[in-house]
């Protein structure tokens, strides 16, 4: 009896069964798919970085089939172009450059489109310098090298108007642009005369050069801060209680210069960014362990307007956990918001 005749359809049966859906191994649509996020932060050093670090493990933690990798970046003004160019998907940024960029506002000439996440901790503001200069209020900078932040982070959207109130600019003494980690070692090796530090209480560059230098802290005067306050929506008050930080004696008045805020573009996933905000806020003591800005993840701060309107994956989140409040975007109902 021949047999070769039924070789063929066997063949042929085997190729349609490994072939098939459902068939021999499970096919690839059926495996869970799995999300690759970036995170923008700021460089080494600074309080950017270490809560963007943080983040980053708490939300890979956090959300199933999602890795989110923190990138070390130039800082907000580098974020918002990487965000912009779709390098990266989230951006750890400081809402006084923010404000400017989504606006179109010196020196941005186009805005460019954010969405806030959620707000996380306000950015304490200080110029720093060496114990004996002689620099102890923002006129003695005049004429001394000052370390001022990382060139295109958006800095002098921090800085640019303290000097302002008190007729000052750059120009008024020596710039120089490094990160706040290398700011620090500039101080502490006596390249810089000062050093200006922007983030989360305790500065983490900060902590390190008054604790192994002694230092002055530079005071910006009680009506300068009102100025400040009158002129601008992010600038407010704050006292830095003595003891924060190595060598501080007493209470020191110094300046919240905004707020540090996780952002997106406006077109992320609705339901992405709403898992996101959701998993910050029920993982917030755990951020509070990794560093104590976690703490300012409150309530009364997530949703917190401060010139970026918020994602709309992110209200829903905010609305149903009972912190929304109704925001406006220049005058007219904030984009981003959808219906109740």
């Amino acid at each position: 009896m021949n047999l070769e005749p039924l070789r063929l359809p066997w063949a042929l049966c085997a190729l349609l069964f490994l072939a098939a859906p459902g068939c021999g191994r499970r096919g690839d649509a059926e495996r869970p798919t799995r999300t690759f996020l970036k995170l923008g932060t700021a460089p080494v050093g600074g309080t950017f970085y270490t809560i963007g670090a943080a983040l980053a493990q708490v939300l890979s933690r956090a959300l199933p089939q999602t890795q989110v990798t923190a990138e070390a970046t130039a800082g907000t003004g580098e974020n918002v172009r990487l965000l912009d160019r779709r390098r990266i998907d989230l951006a750890v940024t400081a809402t006084p450059t923010t404000y400017h960029v989504v606006r179109g506002l010196k020196p941005w000439s186009t805005p460019i489109p954010l969405r806030a996440v959620i707000t996380l901790h306000r950015n304490a503001s200080v110029f720093v310098s060496h114990r004996g200069s002689g620099i102890l209020r923002i006129p003695d900078l005049k004429g001394k090298r000052v370390a001022v932040g990382p060139a295109g982070a958006g800095f002098e959207h921090l800085i640019g108007p303290v000097l302002e109130v008190y007729g000052m600019s750059y120009a008024s003494f020596q710039p120089i642009y490094q990160g706040q980690a290398d700011s620090a070692e500039l101080l502490s090796d006596g390249r810089v005369d000062a050093a200006f530090f922007s983030g989360a209480i305790p500065h983490p560059s900060l902590l390190q050069v008054a604790t192994s230098h002694p230092v002055d802290f530079v005071r910006v005067d009680e009506d300068k801060i009102a100025e400040l306050e009158q002129r601008y929506p992010y600038y407010f008050r704050r006292t830095l209680v003595r003891g924060t930080y190595p060598g501080q004696t007493e209470d020191l008045a110094i300046v919240d210069i905004g707020s540090g805020q996780l952002v997106t573009r406006p077109d992320a996933d609705e339901g992405l960014i709403y898992r996101v905000a959701r998993a910050i806020y029920e993982h917030r003591e755990e951020l509070a362990e990794m560093h104590p800005a976690g703490r300012e993840i409150t309530a009364s701060r997530v949703a917190q307007y401060e010139g970026v309107p918020f994602h709309p994956g992110a209200i829903r989140y905010f609305r149903e956990i009972g912190v929304w409040r109704e925001q406006t975007f220049e005058g007219e109902s904030s984009p981003s918001d959808p219906p109740p």
